[in-house]
């Protein structure tokens, strides 16, 4: 049973590897290459005044991790040149972890080794632990992590579940697409994406 304040956002796309493939932040010879790809991950643009495409930070370990355990059939590539690739850093309750396109003869596999991902590093000991600023008397500020203990008194959010977000376009072999996004505790993503698959099975049948 998800909360409250969970977002899960179903709805129709018109997106997919042709208008991402042919925008110009990608090059002629890369988009060639990209149209074989069976994951895309894709950038943001214009978020907070950032005009050029972005992508959440952690963006080259999360493409690591599909690298290293992704199906050989299946290959995942970032959609913009190397030269123009930055990541942006956001500091919030959510963890972002990008947004994705997806053919859908790979989505079983993607969505696994998402929520593999997330719960890895959403439930890490490193992740979990609560961030404390500490002011010098020079009014330097530099930041570290502490151990919860019995008899340390935590805010609450630091007891909840990690907050995720992160979008999914899943396109069908005709182009037809929809879009999946979600924000919502990492603690429910396993049960999140296994909704993706049953919602596009059934929409292809």
């Amino acid at each position: 049973m998800k909360d409250e304040e969970d977002v899960f956002i179903v709805q129709d796309s018109n997106e997919n590897f042709e208008t991402w493939t042919s925008r110009d932040f990608v090059s002629e010879e890369l988009r060639e290459s990209l149209k074989l790809a069976s994951i895309l991950i894709i950038p943001t643009i214009g978020f907070r005044r950032v005009n050029e495409p972005t992508f959440p930070i952690g963006t080259e370990e999360f493409l690591q991790y599909f690298y290293d355990k992704l199906d050989s059939k299946f290959t995942i590539d970032v959609c913009i040149n190397d030269d123009q690739y930055q990541e942006l850093a956001l500091y919030s309750n959510y963890r972002r972890y990008g947004n994705f396109l997806v053919k859908s003869a790979a989505l079983t596999i993607f969505l696994n080794l998402l929520s593999s991902y997330i719960y890895e590093k959403a439930f890490s000991e490193d992740e979990s632990k609560p961030p404390i600023q500490i002011v010098n008397v020079d009014n330097s500020v530099h930041q570290t992590n502490v151990n919860p203990t019995v008899e340390t008194k935590l805010p609450k959010k630091y007891l909840e579940s990690p907050k995720v977000k992160f979008s999914v376009t899943v396109v069908d072999s005709n182009g037809t697409s929809k879009d999946f996004h979600y924000e919502g505790p990492a603690k429910d993503v396993k049960a999140v994406t296994e909704q993706i698959k049953q919602l596009w099975d059934d929409d292809a049948k």
